[in-house]
């Protein structure tokens, strides 16, 4: 008596678990759009972060400090983005969450590219000379290498 119950319980659930369903096609379409309004909303403001990113990245070749920060928050940039890009890519991941991971991110990355801006304009470049070498320094208060002065 209690093997066709057992038998019973295991062919429906064989049989319940083997259905599909059929708005599978409608849910992907909705999904693909969704994706689409999120990527046309937040890479333009992504790209023109970057394009700020590289601008400021060319101003502080004279600032080691400077320069070792920006390659971190550059690094960190570029892993954000990647990381948002396979989420959307990913049938599977929420959207809501990867939406507002975008949001989040796009308004702390203005805030630390207007922080690098701000502390590119009051850093100061001077030149320094060992024999006929010269170097430029830039830091808010620079100062010459070891061997090196001022000019």
């Amino acid at each position: 008596m209690k093997y066709p119950k057992i038998l019973i319980i295991l062919v429906s659930l064989f049989l319940l678990s083997g259905t599909a369903t059929g708005f599978a096609d409608e849910a992907s379409d909705a999904r693909a759009a969704t994706v689409a309004s999120i990527q046309s909303k937040y890479n333009p403001g992504f790209d023109a972060q970057y394009l700020r990113l590289m601008a400021v990245q060319a101003k502080t070749v004279n600032d080691e400090g400077t320069t070792k920060a920006l390659k971190v928050l550059i690094k960190e940039f570029l892993g954000m983005r990647k990381t948002i890009d396979a989420s959307l890519a990913n049938p599977t991941s929420d959207l809501d969450t990867v939406l507002g991971f975008a949001e989040e991110e796009l308004g702390e990355y203005d805030f630390f590219i207007s922080q690098v801006e701000l502390q590119i304009t009051k850093s100061k470049t001077i030149k320094c000379v060992k024999g006929k070498t010269f170097k430029k320094v830039m830091a808010l208060k620079p100062v010459c290498p070891k061997g090196f002065q001022k000019k």
